[in-house]
């Protein structure tokens, strides 16, 4: 009988000898860490228990359900007193994601299972073809049990097998397209092309046609083969990282021109000592807020000296 928890959050279970962990045909909601002991898995053939493996301390188990997320294929039972650590589907696909060796030790473990479960399907086919009555007759059937076996397909004669003939046709076909396509980039050109800097090139030599800005085109004004004439529009190009580019530099001349007007207020306001205003309303407020503090600053300085210099 499988050890009960009564919630879904991992716990640190403990087991005598031959208590269950979970059973064949159970749902699967953690995989399970061995801590401390020695457990068993186990499947049940038609009324027969066979052990399929034994997991030592500190070895994953149970993760197979958890990764397909169908019912338990086999049960894990106790060997002894164990101990086993629950892990949710959550922690278990974060510890494998930062463990990749540990993915490598689950799928050797997993290649082992279907090795050791082809093994035994071997063997029950032996059992069931040996007769027990006569000599003559168990030479026979040991002769006939060997081809058995060598007749029967495991998991490595399936990938050793050779591909069959249809995958060898179209490998074959994919092969020679991408043959014929390398040959036909090869030997086939373009007269022109346009590039993302707005550069035109053709097949005479020495000669480039650029646009004066960078921009993306609109319409091309011009045809494979066509004579153009001096002043003609060769391509319509998009105004708008123009318009950007002219609005950056009108915004850098005027904030130029606002520095020039405040420091020559500033400069006629320390001659005067007297702080001169923007009569013209030119001057933007960040600068008028710095002409202010400047020339506090200046009257302050100068009454300090005046004092230092009188004392």
């Amino acid at each position: 009988m499988a050890v009960a928890t009564n919630t879904l959050k991992p716990q640190l279970l403990k087991l005598k000898k031959g208590e269950y962990v979970f059973e064949e045909g159970d749902e699967a909601i953690f995989a399970y860490v061995l801590t401390e002991g020695v457990m068993e898995i186990v499947a049940t053939s038609k009324g027969v228990e066979q052990v399929l493996a034994k997991i030592e301390k500190g070895t994953i188990f149970g993760e197979m359900a958890v990764i397909d997320g169908f019912p338990r294929s086999a049960s894990a039972r106790a060997a002894g007193d164990c101990k086993v650590q629950e892990v949710g589907h959550k922690e278990f696909l974060h510890y494998i994601a930062k463990k990749p060796d540990s993915a490598f030790s689950i799928m050797t473990r997993l290649s082992g299972f279907v090795r050791s479960a082809d093994k035994q399907a071997s063997e029950s086919f032996l059992l069931r073809k040996t007769g027990t009555d006569e000599q003559g007759e168990e030479e026979k059937n040991d002769k006939t049990d060997i081809v058995a076996v060598h007749n029967f397909e495991d998991t490595e004669s399936i990938y050793a097998r050779p591909p069959s003939k249809p995958v060898i046709i179209t490998g074959v076909s994919v092969l020679i397209f991408t043959l014929c396509m390398v040959l036909w980039s090869s030997f086939s050109f373009v007269d022109k092309t346009v590039s993302a800097r707005g550069k035109f090139t053709n097949t005479a030599p020495n000669i480039e046609i650029q646009s004066t800005g960078s921009s993306f085109i609109e319409e091309l004004n011009l045809e494979r083969g066509q004579f153009i004439n001096k002043g003609q529009t060769v391509a319509i190009l998009d105004g708008t990282v123009v318009n950007a580019n002219l609005k950056i530099t009108r915004d850098k001349i005027n904030a130029v021109k606002n520095k020039i007007l405040r420091l020559q207020l500033q400069k006629n306001s320390i001659l005067n000592k007297s702080l001169n205003k923007d009569s013209s309303g030119q001057l933007d407020p960040i600068n008028e807020e710095i002409l202010n503090k400047n020339f506090d600053e200046f009257m302050i300085k100068m009454k300090t000296f005046l004092l230092i210099f009188y004392d």
